[in-house]
């Protein structure tokens, strides 16, 4: 099977999607032949179809807008007899991502989505029933195992502290405003350290914390996963966030305790009370009290981190890249 992936262009090399999307770009080449295809310009990007020698099967394009599917759709001019998929990873955090242009997603053969939540979104935007699949965001969990937690606080600094730790991206959309909030209703170490770089507003936000400390250097994403004793992912809502969350998958894998939002996507793939704790989206009374829950009460973090350990090997890249798979010979069978 020939199979061109079409990515788009990024600078930021610790996002979320540019590390899932190589993942899987290199899991799917045992099964096929793979080209990837990646420019921001619309005729740019036509231009390196049509220089292809060959014809595809499967022209397959990731994006958070369904404006984007536009580039899948005008490849058929010269792949007429691929068959067309277009994943919707996240929700657009721009004005021109919004799912109002869904609609356009009718044009493709396929659309797959994280959550059953944005899939009834689609609906609702008059996407057809038929061609909407549910297919998990995934992580390497090869890579994200469990280490020696004490081991790891020892190496860093943090020997007799609890550590909580949040990393990923600053946009306010992830809620981390809540944790600086409400670190002085926690008493413990807090490690913040942002996927980007955060703006003078941010560190003026966190100066008078003491017990905040903002890593601005690349960390060891396992290691520093491990060393901490929860993992809080204070999401306002999921926009330019995956649908299934890098950071919470992760926090899975690793057998880290997890304090996260009560959000109905994420309801979808993980149990508040057994696998993880969830606080009121933007409430900071609520987030510092499910830390404090989990500081106080060890054998309750435990207890969360086995149920969601086990549950993580469902997002393994593996299996995900064979239900993808299993959705291009559908449609492929089909010709």
């Amino acid at each position: 099977m020939k199979i061109a992936l079409i990515t788009r262009e990024s600078k930021v090399t610790k996002e979320a999607t540019h590390i899932t999307a190589g993942n899987f770009t290199k899991e799917l080449s045992r099964y096929g032949e793979i080209t990837v295809i990646s420019d921001k310009k619309v005729s740019a990007f036509l231009s390196k179809i049509k220089a292809q020698q060959h014809t595809f099967d499967i022209i397959h394009n990731f994006s958070a807008s369904p404006l984007f599917a536009l580039k899948t759709i005008l490849a058929k001019r010269y792949q007429k007899n691929a068959k067309t998929v277009h994943t919707l990873k996240s929700y657009s955090r721009s004005a021109g991502g919004s799912l109002y242009f869904s609609r356009i997603l009718n044009l493709v053969d396929a659309i797959t989505v994280p959550t059953q939540v944005m899939a009834e979104k689609l609906l609702k935007q008059g996407v057809k029933k038929e061609k909407i699949h549910i297919i998990r965001s995934h992580i390497d969990t090869t890579k994200f195992i469990p280490l020696d937690k004490q081991e790891l606080k020892e190496k860093y600094g943090y020997p007799k502290q609890k550590v909580v730790l949040y990393y990923g991206s600053t946009y306010f959309k992830k809620g981390l405003q809540s944790l600086v909030q409400g670190s002085r209703l926690i008493d413990t170490q807090i490690i913040i350290a942002p996927r980007d770089y955060p703006n003078q507003e941010f560190f003026n936000s966190v100066k008078d914390k003491p017990n905040i400390k903002v890593i601005t250097d690349d960390i060891n994403v396992v290691e520093y996963v491990n060393l901490a004793d929860i993992i809080v992912l204070p999401y306002l809502d999921l926009t330019a966030t995956e649908g299934n969350p890098s950071c919470l998958l992760e926090a899975m894998a690793c057998k880290t305790p997890i304090v996260t939002s009560d959000l109905p996507e994420l309801r979808e793939i993980v149990e508040p009370e057994k696998e993880v704790l969830m606080a009121k989206p933007g409430d900071v009374a609520s987030l510092a009290f499910q830390i404090n829950r989990l500081l106080k009460n060890p054998q309750l973090g435990k207890k969360l981190a086995e149920n969601a350990y086990s549950k993580s090997k469902q997002f393994d890249t593996k299996p995900i890249t064979k239900q993808f798979l299993g959705l291009y010979n559908r449609l492929s069978n089909i010709l």
